[in-house]
């Protein structure tokens, strides 16, 4: 626990567990100068939504649930408790700096939320398997060598040119865009 520590090291501890929990390859493009692209990434821009509406939401509701209660958190306390708390979960370092199960079941239910959403991109980026690749691996399985594969781009969904293979494509394929 990290709840003795001073207020501007919880906030300087919160800010480098996000910054280390955003994809690798965007800090590579911040190495080459490449900012542009940095900016377009829909990746950095969800996370970093989602970071900020996350925070928001439980600042708002843990202060608004103890300021005339025994708790009395100051509207800054609340705020650093969440952004911590967030920073933690999301990035699932695993600190904290209060019992956040004390807190109203909203908040709960989003730092809930945010360890699936953690969780699920951190495993995606270390196993490096996309949507379109699960669809690619599942079709090489089911009719190995038998099938001529077209995986155009990394964005489109991989096509069985064989016409015994079609229709399995076709429902992966509209699977997939349905989750996308």
């Amino acid at each position: 626990s990290l709840e003795t520590f001073a207020s501007s090291t919880q906030y300087i501890i919160a800010t480098f567990m996000l910054i280390f929990a955003i994809n690798f390859s965007i800090f590579y493009l911040i190495l080459i100068g490449n900012f542009k692209e940095v900016f377009k990434n829909e990746e950095l821009r969800s996370y970093l939504i989602i970071v900020f509406v996350s925070v928001l939401i439980i600042t708002l509701n843990v202060y608004t649930t103890f300021k005339d209660t025994v708790f009395q958190y100051t509207f800054e306390e609340s705020f650093r408790h969440a952004y911590f708390q967030v920073a933690s979960i999301i990035s699932t370092t695993g600190y904290t700096t209060v019992n956040y199960i004390t807190w109203p079941s909203t908040s709960i239910m989003i730092l809930i939320l945010l360890t699936f959403i953690g969780t699920v991109t951190i495993l995606q980026r270390a196993s490096n398997i996309t949507p379109q690749r699960t669809v690619y691996i599942s079709l090489l399985q089911q009719h190995g060598n038998d099938c001529a594969y077209q995986y155009p781009t990394s964005r489109s969904i991989p096509r069985c040119t064989n016409s015994l293979c079609g229709g399995t494509v076709t429902i992966l394929q509209t699977n997939i865009q349905r989750l996308a």
